[in-house]
Protein backbone atom coordinates (compact mmCIF):
# COMPACT_ATOMS: atom_id res chain seq x y z
CA UNK A 1 0.00 0.00 0.00
CA UNK A 2 1.64 2.98 -0.64
CA UNK A 3 -0.45 6.11 1.29
CA UNK A 4 0.25 10.31 -0.10
CA UNK A 5 0.30 13.16 3.05
CA UNK A 6 -1.40 15.62 0.31
CA UNK A 7 -2.88 14.87 -2.79
CA UNK A 8 -0.18 14.32 -5.44
CA UNK A 9 -0.07 16.13 -8.48
CA UNK A 10 1.72 15.47 -11.39
CA UNK A 11 3.53 12.02 -10.28
CA UNK A 12 5.68 10.18 -12.10
CA UNK A 13 4.37 6.79 -13.13
CA UNK A 14 5.83 3.40 -11.03
CA UNK A 15 9.22 3.01 -12.64
CA UNK A 16 9.23 5.98 -14.81
CA UNK A 17 12.30 7.42 -13.36
CA UNK A 18 14.48 3.91 -13.81
CA UNK A 19 14.04 4.83 -18.13
CA UNK A 20 15.31 7.57 -20.47
CA UNK A 21 12.48 9.22 -22.75
CA UNK A 22 11.98 7.80 -26.01
CA UNK A 23 12.40 4.49 -27.68
CA UNK A 24 10.36 1.53 -29.67
CA UNK A 25 8.69 0.07 -26.93
CA UNK A 26 6.89 1.33 -24.00
CA UNK A 27 4.89 -1.02 -21.94
CA UNK A 28 2.52 0.37 -19.31
CA UNK A 29 0.84 -1.73 -16.77
CA UNK A 30 -2.25 -1.07 -13.60
CA UNK A 31 -0.40 -2.03 -10.94
CA UNK A 32 3.48 -1.77 -9.62
CA UNK A 33 3.86 -5.85 -9.60
CA UNK A 34 2.63 -6.37 -13.09
CA UNK A 35 5.38 -3.47 -14.33
CA UNK A 36 7.90 -5.73 -12.73
CA UNK A 37 6.50 -9.12 -13.70
CA UNK A 38 6.27 -7.53 -17.34
CA UNK A 39 9.88 -6.14 -17.03
CA UNK A 40 11.20 -9.77 -15.88
CA UNK A 41 9.23 -11.48 -18.92
CA UNK A 42 10.05 -9.22 -21.69
CA UNK A 43 14.01 -10.04 -20.26
CA UNK A 44 14.63 -6.56 -18.97
CA UNK A 45 14.81 -5.36 -22.91
CA UNK A 46 11.88 -2.62 -22.98
CA UNK A 47 10.64 0.12 -20.41
CA UNK A 48 7.62 -0.99 -18.43
CA UNK A 49 5.96 1.40 -16.21
CA UNK A 50 2.70 1.48 -14.22
CA UNK A 51 -0.03 4.11 -13.59
CA UNK A 52 -1.90 4.29 -9.81
CA UNK A 53 -5.05 2.45 -10.99
CA UNK A 54 -7.62 2.45 -13.83
CA UNK A 55 -9.31 5.32 -12.55
CA UNK A 56 -6.35 7.25 -12.09
CA UNK A 57 -4.65 5.94 -15.77
CA UNK A 58 -5.60 9.09 -18.53
CA UNK A 59 -4.53 11.51 -15.41
CA UNK A 60 -1.36 9.54 -15.45
CA UNK A 61 -0.44 9.54 -19.05
CA UNK A 62 -1.90 13.14 -19.36
CA UNK A 63 0.54 14.07 -16.35
CA UNK A 64 3.44 12.00 -18.11
CA UNK A 65 2.29 12.90 -22.00
CA UNK A 66 5.72 14.05 -23.20
CA UNK A 67 7.73 11.29 -22.03
CA UNK A 68 5.17 8.55 -23.09
CA UNK A 69 4.62 10.05 -26.36
CA UNK A 70 8.29 9.87 -26.88
CA UNK A 71 8.65 5.92 -27.72
CA UNK A 72 6.75 4.72 -31.13
CA UNK A 73 5.19 1.93 -29.54
CA UNK A 74 2.48 2.02 -26.60
CA UNK A 75 1.81 -1.16 -25.59
CA UNK A 76 -0.87 -1.00 -22.28
CA UNK A 77 -1.27 -3.89 -20.47
CA UNK A 78 -3.74 -2.63 -18.02
CA UNK A 79 -6.09 -5.73 -15.74
CA UNK A 80 -8.68 -7.91 -17.66
CA UNK A 81 -11.60 -6.29 -16.52
CA UNK A 82 -14.23 -3.65 -17.18
CA UNK A 83 -12.30 -0.71 -15.45
CA UNK A 84 -9.17 -1.67 -17.11
CA UNK A 85 -10.99 -1.78 -20.41
CA UNK A 86 -12.37 1.44 -20.18
CA UNK A 87 -8.66 3.19 -18.72
CA UNK A 88 -7.21 1.37 -21.82
CA UNK A 89 -9.63 3.17 -24.78
CA UNK A 90 -9.13 6.41 -22.90
CA UNK A 91 -5.70 6.08 -22.90
CA UNK A 92 -5.18 4.82 -26.28
CA UNK A 93 -7.43 7.89 -27.51
CA UNK A 94 -4.55 10.36 -25.86
CA UNK A 95 -1.80 8.65 -28.11
CA UNK A 96 -3.35 7.64 -31.62
CA UNK A 97 -1.77 5.41 -34.11
CA UNK A 98 0.82 4.32 -31.38
CA UNK A 99 -1.45 2.27 -29.01
CA UNK A 100 -1.78 -1.53 -28.81
CA UNK A 101 -3.64 -3.62 -26.41
CA UNK A 102 -2.46 -6.85 -25.00
CA UNK A 103 -5.08 -9.49 -24.84
CA UNK A 104 -4.75 -12.13 -21.88
CA UNK A 105 -5.26 -15.72 -21.97
CA UNK A 106 -8.66 -17.03 -20.62
CA UNK A 107 -8.57 -16.66 -16.43
CA UNK A 108 -5.73 -14.34 -16.29
CA UNK A 109 -6.52 -10.56 -14.90
CA UNK A 110 -3.31 -9.12 -14.93
CA UNK A 111 0.13 -9.70 -15.79
CA UNK A 112 1.35 -11.72 -12.46
CA UNK A 113 -1.35 -13.83 -13.55
CA UNK A 114 0.25 -15.81 -15.74
CA UNK A 115 2.89 -16.82 -12.64
CA UNK A 116 6.56 -17.94 -13.15
CA UNK A 117 5.97 -20.44 -15.68
CA UNK A 118 4.25 -18.30 -17.88
CA UNK A 119 6.12 -15.69 -18.74
CA UNK A 120 6.44 -17.10 -22.19
CA UNK A 121 3.29 -17.29 -22.56
CA UNK A 122 2.51 -13.31 -21.57
CA UNK A 123 5.71 -12.35 -24.35
CA UNK A 124 3.79 -13.85 -27.06
CA UNK A 125 0.39 -12.26 -25.97
CA UNK A 126 2.47 -9.00 -25.47
CA UNK A 127 3.69 -9.82 -29.17
CA UNK A 128 0.22 -9.87 -30.33
CA UNK A 129 -0.86 -6.82 -28.51
CA UNK A 130 -3.91 -5.78 -30.96
CA UNK A 131 -4.33 -1.85 -32.32
CA UNK A 132 -7.46 -1.12 -30.59
CA UNK A 133 -10.80 -0.71 -32.69
CA UNK A 134 -12.03 2.20 -33.56
CA UNK A 135 -16.32 2.43 -32.92
CA UNK A 136 -18.09 3.39 -36.31
CA UNK A 137 -15.07 2.59 -38.05
CA UNK A 138 -15.23 -0.07 -40.85
CA UNK A 139 -12.27 -1.43 -42.37
CA UNK A 140 -11.59 -0.99 -46.08
CA UNK A 141 -11.33 -4.99 -46.24
CA UNK A 142 -14.84 -5.03 -45.62
CA UNK A 143 -16.20 -2.84 -48.16
CA UNK A 144 -14.77 -3.82 -51.52
CA UNK A 145 -17.89 -5.92 -52.17
CA UNK A 146 -20.19 -3.05 -51.63
CA UNK A 147 -17.63 -0.71 -53.50
CA UNK A 148 -17.29 -3.24 -56.35
CA UNK A 149 -21.06 -4.11 -56.76
CA UNK A 150 -22.51 -0.64 -56.62
CA UNK A 151 -24.16 0.22 -59.82
CA UNK A 152 -22.39 2.80 -62.57
CA UNK A 153 -25.01 5.62 -63.54
CA UNK A 154 -26.68 5.70 -66.73
CA UNK A 155 -24.44 6.52 -69.61
CA UNK A 156 -25.30 7.38 -72.60
CA UNK A 157 -23.38 7.30 -75.99
CA UNK A 158 -22.16 10.25 -78.37
CA UNK A 159 -22.71 9.74 -81.68
CA UNK A 160 -18.58 9.82 -81.67
CA UNK A 161 -16.56 6.71 -80.80
CA UNK A 162 -13.29 8.72 -79.91
CA UNK A 163 -15.66 10.56 -77.17
CA UNK A 164 -17.16 7.85 -75.62
CA UNK A 165 -13.71 6.09 -75.27
CA UNK A 166 -12.30 8.94 -73.10
CA UNK A 167 -15.67 9.86 -71.80
CA UNK A 168 -17.24 6.39 -71.18
CA UNK A 169 -19.97 8.21 -72.26
CA UNK A 170 -23.01 11.09 -71.34
CA UNK A 171 -24.10 10.71 -67.85
CA UNK A 172 -27.07 12.36 -66.63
Amino acid sequence: HFNWANKPTKIKLFGQDLFSSGGKFLTITEGELDACYAFEAMGSKFPVVSVDSAGAAPGNCKDNYDWINSFETIVLAFDNDKPGAVAAAKVADLFPGKTKIVKFKQGCKDPCDYGPSGKAEFVQNWWRAEVPKVEGLIPSSQLIDAVISTPRPKCYDYPWAGLNDITAGWRL
